[in-house]
């Protein structure tokens, strides 16, 4: 999926989603808060050309999905966490990827944690996993094909009102050193390189190979990945603290080889794929 350059809610709203959840039938969640319809936010939906949500249509399917995704139950608790107490404490949470902005969004479609996120940011310069080209060319935002993570970083920050000058506000979690590079363009965004050898403490390589999307990625890919890598669950949790503290306001975090351990995700993107998932009977269903 990548090419590397690489509010609270009162326990009132939770019983109300939960009573809203029995009602819809089939069993398919939106997840709690707000959900991507298409994409996130004004900057996406028909600027990238894409409607309704993805769901499994067995619901039961979203926990195995999402250990696929995170590759352990401990990465899975520490960036739940972590993202719950960026929602907790509305700090915005953005994914900024060098990779696949369609099979992102429909990727933390599938996994009901699409709430989580302000907006996937893309630096890809093909146009499909991007906004489309409009004319005049300036009326389509967010279209930051071809330009440095910082750059964009840049351009958030001003949206938000937030300055790049220190002290450090905020972080962008990135397995590629070279996005680092030029951090000084915003050094209020702590560069947080998640590159690692090892492997989390429940990591358990007959359970990682064996879950269904693997094998799906494998077949996919035509064999297994070259590499993966888990960030630190020490740097995961050590941003929690700050974003409790009130020392982080904001946050962007890399997809392929940080998110999740893989250095492509599922094509998500390419509807001629969607069949393979039938055949592993892990159906994927659009909601309008």
């Amino acid at each position: 999926m990548a090419q590397k350059n690489k509010k609270k809610h009162g326990r009132t709203k939770r019983r109300t989603h939960h009573r809203r959840k029995s009602q819809r039938g089939r069993g398919l969640s939106r997840g709690r808060g707000r959900a991507m319809q298409g994409g996130l936010g004004p900057n996406d939906g028909i600027n990238i050309k894409l409607a309704g949500r993805f769901a499994f249509r067995d619901q039961n399917h979203v926990a195995e999905f999402r250990m696929f995704v995170f590759g352990t139950d401990l990465q899975q608790q520490a960036w739940t966490a972590l993202l719950q107490t960026c929602m907790d404490n509305n700090v915005p949470v953005y994914i900024l990827t060098a990779g696949n902005k369609v099979g992102i969004i429909r990727t933390l479609q599938l996994m009901n944690m699409d709430h989580f996120f302000r907006e996937v940011l893309c630096t890809l310069p093909r146009i499909n996993p991007n906004n489309v080209v409009a004319n005049p060319r300036n009326t389509v935002h967010h279209n930051f094909a071809e330009n440095p993570k910082y750059q964009v970083i840049r351009e958030i920050m001003r949206e938000h009102g937030l300055s790049c000058e220190l002290p450090v506000q905020g972080c962008l979690f990135d397995d590629s050193m070279s996005n680092g590079d030029v951090a000084n363009m915003c050094p209020s965004i702590e560069f947080l390189h998640t590159k690692s050898s090892a492997r989390p403490a429940d990591y358990d390589e007959a359970t990682f190979v064996n879950n269904a999307f693997y094998k799906l990625w494998v077949t996919i890919r035509e064999g297994p990945p070259s590499s993966i890598n888990f960030t630190p669950i020490a740097l995961i949790e050590d941003q929690i603290r700050k974003v409790d503290s009130g020392s982080c306001k904001i946050m962007f975090i890399d997809f392929d080889e940080t998110l999740e351990p893989y250095p492509f995700g599922l094509p998500l993107h390419n509807p001629r794929r969607l069949p393979l998932f039938e055949e592993i009977d892990r159906t994927i269903v659009e909601i309008p």
